[in-house]
């Protein structure tokens, strides 16, 4: 015990972990997203996916933690009140926190889920480390975790009105001298389509088993914009068709 208690830590310490916990951090968000990229068998995608979210998850409040207490161990006297000093401050914020990391652990709530909280109902379009972003039809709005637990919501199931879809494309004819180029031309007309909701970028995943298909996670306000889509999709050379109406769609870039 006297030996842990006369740890003595330089400023070096403190940033030489910092850079190290950082680089882990961002080969762990660009794992996340290559994932969205690629289409595997679920009983490989699903470990995977779930692997990267909890290992995020978890990083984020041990690797603050160690930083923490480095920081504290370089000048304890004056370091440790300043770091009560900081912890009182944000103390709402850390109970945003510790809320959404226990309904992100458990998964309660996901992107593409319809919620009705108290006086509001919508499609969560993002989910952050102290809050979630419901669309609705009036916009976006924005609620901090422990108001979501303090006064309860629903998740509401069955046929409603828009919300996400995932889709199975493929090329009907690939042009000569485009064979690498599908992705991007896909990902373009998508980007741009009128018929999806410009609140929720669409995510596009290619298929490593089959040569020429796609997967993509869409958001539409209303049923009839999702048979637009398909309707300009197949206009435009590329067949399409819904796989499911996605309800438990993994979040993009919050974790």
């Amino acid at each position: 015990m006297e030996d842990f208690l006369t740890i003595k830590y330089s400023w070096f310490d403190l940033f030489a972990t910092a850079a190290v916990l950082g680089l882990s951090y961002l080969l762990l968000k660009m794992l996340k997203r290559l994932l969205r990229r690629i289409v595997l068998p679920k009983y490989i995608m699903e470990p995977l996916r779930k692997g990267v979210h909890w290992a995020l998850l978890f990083f984020e409040p041990i690797a603050a933690l160690l930083l923490t207490v480095i920081y504290v161990f370089i000048r304890p006297v004056i370091h440790a009140p300043i770091v009560v000093i900081l912890l009182l401050g944000a103390y709402s914020h850390l109970r945003n926190y510790l809320s959404g990391f226990m309904l992100q652990l458990y998964e309660n709530i996901a992107i593409g889920n319809r919620l009705q909280l108290t006086n509001i109902r919508g499609v969560v379009v993002s989910l952050g480390r102290l809050g979630l972003q419901l669309h609705t039809h009036e916009g976006v709005h924005f609620t901090n975790y422990s108001s979501l637990l303090a006064d309860g919501f629903t998740r509401i199931t069955g046929k409603e009105a828009g919300g996400f879809y995932q889709l199975n494309i493929s090329e009907k004819e690939q042009p000569s001298g485009s064979k690498n180029n599908s992705y991007n031309r896909l990902e373009d007309l998508l980007a741009h389509a009128p018929f999806i909701s410009p609140k929720h970028r669409p995510d596009l995943a290619q298929d490593l088993n089959a040569v020429g298909l796609f997967s993509a996670k869409v958001l539409v306000e209303e049923e009839f914009h999702l048979q637009e889509l398909l309707a300009l999709l197949d206009e435009r050379g590329w067949a399409a068709r819904v796989s499911k109406r996605d309800t438990s769609a993994f979040e993009r870039g919050s974790l």
